[in-house]
């Protein structure tokens, strides 16, 4: 899926000295919002450990969506839903080690009982600016993949006798070992 497949809304936390400053941007326009030094200082990888998933999810995404940040966010969902897509929600976070570990697959949303990451209408994309673009990384051809499917349900058995038989009208040679169902000789084959 290519970006015009999705509505993008964009939100930028920044450190601005002992600040932490919210933008979010998308289609729509952009408004920005200051994060309380105590919302902050709740997030701490240290003061959530031992918080249940949902509450970390409720104090990030109340710390993060207030206000027109949050009106931002529900206009840009509605927008998405009214062109038929999914909001695709990418999030750029500073490098700080306490910011950047923020659990964002947590997000929820109290008022609606949503969890973000679960919402077939959205998706989350977590950014750092000090990661490398995908883009940017060399790919040297032939590219190989590989695909495991452990148990198919939809496909017919395929055994090795049909596969070896049908092989044998091409070129190259093709050596297929038995199939075993211990994980530990799958691995080891």
């Amino acid at each position: 899926m290519g970006s015009d497949s999705f509505l993008v809304f964009v939100l930028v936390v920044e450190r601005q000295g002992t600040n932490t400053l919210v933008k979010a941007s998308g289609p729509l326009g952009t408004v920005q919002s200051e994060v309380s030094s105590e919302a902050v200082a709740g997030l701490k990888s240290a003061t959530l450990k031992d918080v249940p998933r949902r509450e970390q999810g409720t104090r990030l995404f109340e710390a993060l969506f207030q206000g027109q940040i949050r009106g931002a966010l529900l206009q840009h969902r509605s927008q998405a839903q009214k062109e038929g897509k999914p909001l695709r929600l990418i999030v750029r976070l500073p490098q700080e080690a306490d910011v950047s570990d923020w659990p964002l697959e947590f997000l929820h949303d109290a008022r609606t009982g949503e969890d973000l990451a679960l919402e077939p209408s959205v998706t989350i994309t977590r950014e750092n600016s000090q990661w490398p673009s995908p883009r940017a990384v060399e790919m040297l051809l032939p590219v190989r993949i590989l695909v495991v499917i452990p148990e198919p349900t939809d496909a017919q058995r395929l055994w090795r006798s049909s596969v070896v038989g049908s092989s044998r009208s091409g070129n190259a040679p093709l050596d297929i070992p038995r199939a075993s169902t211990n994980r530990t000789d799958c691995l080891r084959n």
